[in-house]
């Protein structure tokens, strides 16, 4: 028994060399690996700089063809670009510039989806809010919705409100004529 747990002692020492052996050959390794994970970040960044570009060019065509969900998907493609490149030079008006274009396209958007929320186009509707939702326009989408409801609800108060004034006309001429 001794002699096996002596010879369990001897393998582990050598499993215990060998795992320090293999660390010390895997970190230069590991360093290798984030050098090269931080470099193809850079490329990606430096590629989406240069598309970003293109595509300042290439809306406004796309704009002037009216294919509006193009141009949204473009837009949210140029937002995520320019999160990415950060404060690159080339790039500090570029926020300005998509917000500039965003705007373009949220009042492209509002008078047809004003008009399909009085009409109740559902499927108008929707496609028309996913412009807007795609470029982060929650509020205009809401003010939207409210502005298409308000005519409803105050003709719902001004009904109810003749109602309730009619019925307390009612009830003051009903006490006058009882005597009461």
């Amino acid at each position: 028994v001794a002699a096996l747990q002596a010879n369990t002692r001897g393998l582990l020492g050598s499993v215990a060399a060998d795992a320090e052996a293999a660390a010390a050959a895997a970190a230069p390794l590991a360093a290798l690996h984030t050098a090269r994970t931080n470099m193809e970040a850079g490329c990606a960044t430096l590629r989406e700089a240069a598309e970003l570009s293109g595509a300042f060019k290439r809306v406004e065509e796309v704009f002037g063809a009216g294919d509006l969900p193009r141009v949204a998907d473009m837009l949210r493609s140029m937002a995520r670009s320019l999160a990415l490149v950060g404060d690159v030079p080339e790039f500090r008006e570029g926020r300005s510039r998509l917000a500039a274009l965003e705007d373009r396209l949220q009042r492209r958007v509002e008078g047809r989806l004003a008009d399909a929320l009085q009409a109740n186009a559902s499927q108008d509707v929707s496609s028309l809010a996913a412009l807007l939702l795609a470029v982060g326009r929650y509020s205009s989408l809401e003010a939207a919705y409210v502005a298409s409801r308000m005519p409803l609800v105050a003709a719902l108060w001004d009904e109810a409100a003749a109602m309730l004034a009619g019925g307390s006309a009612a009830a003051a001429a009903a006490a006058a004529g009882s005597g009461a």
